[in-house]
C-alpha cells in the first residue's frame, strides 16, 4: 500500500507545471517605514509584500498579472542594525501564510531566519502580506533591512529592502 502512495505521489509530481514547483518569479518588498521617536521599546509588525514589480515603487500582489499559484514554502534570511531593531519573530494573522508551519532562528544578532511550508494547500486568497515581521524598537535612527536570501520552492526570488526610520522622515 506504500509503494502505491509513493508512485501516485511522483506521478502528480511529474505532471505539476514547472511553475508550480519553482515560483522564482514572484518578487517581494519590504516598504519603508517611519516611526515616532517615542516609539522606543514598543513592538513593531513589517508587512514582507509579494509585489508585482519592483522599479522602485511598491505594488502589493493583486489577482492580476501575476500568479503565486505553486507557492508551497519559503526561505528568508534577513540583516538589520542590532542598535536600532530587535527581530523578535513573526506574526502569520491575516497572512498569506496563515496556517503554515513557520520556524524563526533569531539567535545572531542583526540576523533573522525564517522558513514556511504549507501544511496543505499551495498559497491563495485575497490580497495579503506574505508574513509580518515582528520587531523591537531599540534606537533612535535608520535601520535598513535587507534581505540576504529570498526564496520560493527553493528557487531564487527578487526582493526589495526596506528602512526603519525611527524619528521624523
Amino acid at each position: 500500500m506504500l509503494h502505491r502512495l509513493l508512485l501516485i505521489a511522483c506521478v502528480l509530481g511529474c505532471l505539476l507545471p514547472a511553475n508550480a514547483l519553482h515560483a522564482q518569479d514572484v518578487p517581494v518588498a519590504l516598504p519603508d517605514t517611519t516611526i515616532a521617536p517615542d516609539a522606543l521599546g514598543s513592538t513593531l509588525l513589517l508587512p514582507v509584500h509579494i509585489t508585482e514589480r519592483l522599479d522602485g515603487t511598491e505594488y502589493p500582489y493583486s489577482r492580476g498579472a501575476m500568479s503565486i499559484e505553486g507557492i508551497i514554502s519559503f526561505d528568508l534570511v534577513l540583516t538589520y542594525d542590532p542598535a536600532q531593531l530587535r527581530m523578535t519573530g513573526v506574526v502569520q494573522d491575516e497572512s498569506f501564510t496563515e496556517g503554515w508551519m513557520v520556524v524563526v532562528n533569531d539567535e545572531a544578532d542583526g540576523e533573522l531566519r525564517v522558513s514556511g511550508s504549507s501544511t496543505g494547500d499551495p498559497l491563495t486568497g485575497p490580497a495579503a502580506p506574505l508574513i509580518f515581521l515582528e520587531a523591537e524598537v531599540l534606537g533612535g535612527g535608520n535601520s535598513e533591512v535587507t534581505f540576504t536570501t529570498m526564496q520560493f520552492n527553493a528557487g531564487s526570488a527578487d526582493a526589495t529592502a526596506g528602512h526603519v526610520r525611527i524619528g521624523t522622515p
